[in-house]
Order: C-alpha cells, then sequence, then structure tokens
C-alpha cells in the first residue's frame, strides 16, 4: 500500500490524498486484480518517482511488490491531476518474476522489506536508448550456490512506461559484482544514484548490503560503483563500512548485527554538485541515521 498527497497550496501537508492497494488496483475500471492481491503483497516497500514516463505533464510512479519471492513484480502507476481524489488515471505491470512481460522476467529477490528503487538523471542514458533508467534493489537474490546474497537489476523503462527495455543484473561475479559477496549479505538492500564521480559523464551507484561482515558480523556497508553504458558496474568498486579509511566515507559506531545499509539517500552540497552528503540507516535495535561526505 501506498498513499499519494495534493498539497494546498503552499502548505507542505495533505490537502487530500488516495489510498493505492492490490485492492483498489482491482476496483479501477477495465482493470483486474493484480497477481499480488493476496497476503504479505508488500506493494510500495520500493518507492520511487519516475518522471512523467506518459508524456502528459505528469510525474508517475514506480513500485516493487512481494514478498521477495517468485511472485515478485514492479508496476507503474500513471497520475493525472483532479479534482478528485482519483490521483491514479491508470497502472501497469511493468515485470514480474513469475512470468515473461514483453519478453523480459524479474529476478526472484526482488519486493519484500528491503526493496527499494533509485532513478538515475535523464543525462546518464546507461543504455544509449533515450529511456529513463533505474536501480531496482532485489536483495532476496540467490546467485548459483548462494541464498539471500543480492543484486542490483539496472533498467531502462520505454513506451511510455509500459515496457523494460534493457537490463543489467549486477550480483555476485556478474556484470562487475563483487565477487566475495556471501550468503545473507542482502546486496541491494539499499540504492541510490550519485553524481558522476570518475569523469565519464554518468552518474554512479550505492548499494546497500545489511548483512556485510566487513567490520563486523552483520554490521552492513555501502558499496560505490562507477557505472558503464551498458548499465554493469567497473570493477573499481569501493566498500564504505565502519573498517573504512576516513577519506572513502566511514559508518561509525557499528556494532555487529548494526544492519547498516537499509535505505540510503544522496544528496548534493550547495558548494558543488558533485559534493555530496549520505544518509544511511541502520536497522539495529531501534534504528539510527548515518551521515558522512565521502
Amino acid at each position: 500500500m501506498f498513499i499519494t498527497l495534493k498539497k494546498n497550496g503552499n502548505v507542505p501537508w495533505r490537502k487530500s490524498h488516495a489510498m493505492v492497494t492490490p485492492y483498489t488496483m482491482g476496483t479501477m475500471t477495465g482493470k483486474t486484480y493484480p497477481t499480488i492481491y493476496k497476503s504479505y503483497a508488500y506493494l510500495g516497500f520500493g518507492i520511487e518517482n519516475a518522471g512523467d514516463l506518459d508524456n502528459d505533464g505528469m510525474a508517475d510512479i514506480i513500485a516493487t511488490a512481494g514478498n521477495g519471492d517468485a511472485n515478485a513484480a514492479i508496476f507503474v502507476f500513471f497520475l493525472q491531476s483532479s479534482t478528485s481524489d482519483s490521483f491514479v488515471k491508470d497502472w501497469v505491470e511493468l515485470v514480474s518474476a513469475a512470468k515473461a512481460i514483453n519478453g523480459v522476467t524479474a529476478p526472484s529477490g526482488t519486493g519484500g522489506f528491503y526493496s527499494r528503487i533509485a532513478r538515475f538523471s535523464a543525462s546518464s542514458d546507461l543504455f544509449g536508448d533515450g529511456n529513463p533508467d533505474f536501480a531496482i534493489g532485489s536483495c532476496y537474490y540467490d546467485p548459483t550456490g548462494f541464498t539471500d546474497s543480492g543484486a542490483v537489476w539496472i533498467i531502462s523503462v520505454g513506451d511510455k512506461g509500459t515496457a523494460v527495455k534493457h537490463s543489467s543484473l549486477i550480483t555476485r561475479g556478474e556484470n562487475g559484482g563483487p565477487a566475495t559477496l556471501k550468503s545473507t549479505d542482502y546486496f541491494g538492500s539499499g540504492v541510490a544514484a550519485i553524481p558522476d564521480q570518475d569523469g565519464d559523464g554518468l552518474e554512479d551507484l550505492l548499494v546497500g548490503a545489511i548483512g556485510d561482515d566487513t567490520a563486523s558480523s552483520n554490521a552492513g556497508a555501502v558499496y560505490k560503483f562507477h557505472m558503464n553504458e551498458d548499465g554493469s558496474v567497473k570493477s573499481d568498486f569501493q566498500i564504505i563500512s565502519g573498517s573504512s579509511g576516513a577519506a572513502e566515507g566511514k559508518l561509525g559506531w557499528l556494532t555487529s548485527s548494526s544492519y547498516c545499509g537499509a535505505g540510503i539517500a544522496a544528496f548534493p552540497l550547495r558548494e558543488s554538485v558533485s559534493t555530496y552528503e549520505i544518509a544511511v540507516t541502520c536497522r539495529f535495535s531501534s534504528g539510527h541515521l548515518q551521515l558522512y561526505r565521502p
């Protein structure tokens, strides 16, 4: 479930709202209930502003669903300006792990508590097709011989938000993914696009791994990757953890089972768009938030 809000003039709280659930999706005119209309659908645990995909002047929403299993799916919700509460005018199941849609099947392991989505800027056309690109965290993905090592799925969304046109799965030993990922690292538990760091004109990527043991058992870590033009990542990644050097950025106050990397946000500082601050969510105990500057 997620809720869309409409601002009241310049007042930053809701004037009206609409609740979107698998049930309300099925009650829309001309629609049937989605395959996730069941318990533990986790719709909206991963959610992102998708930009205006259908060229109607309104930004749209991309969201994950599923329990990190074979029923995982990604949906696009097309929004409209409305005097009523019907902010969602239509929706499509963009891709599913249970079946091929437009010839593409989503990786199992998408969705669940730690599903996350990040959108790359239009200047970073990773596949050179002119379509918007997204990073989808799939932290429950099982590479061959491992369980819950995790993955990040880079996708290009075209045909006015209705089809995945290109994709690249970054996981253990594939498309530049770290060969050292272990079972239950949950790589992909957080994702964020960051300004270009290596001068190739492409935005780069931060990926959380809440089960990473670099600093201590399940302390968590954040991986920093430089992107390639085909949606893969370069081999010169960095691991940011409690044992990192200060020059790379360091996560402090980590103990065993801190599970840092459950959420990541990156935002530029005023003096330069290439200088940025990172906020990292850590799940341990009541949870805490860490800020660092690389």
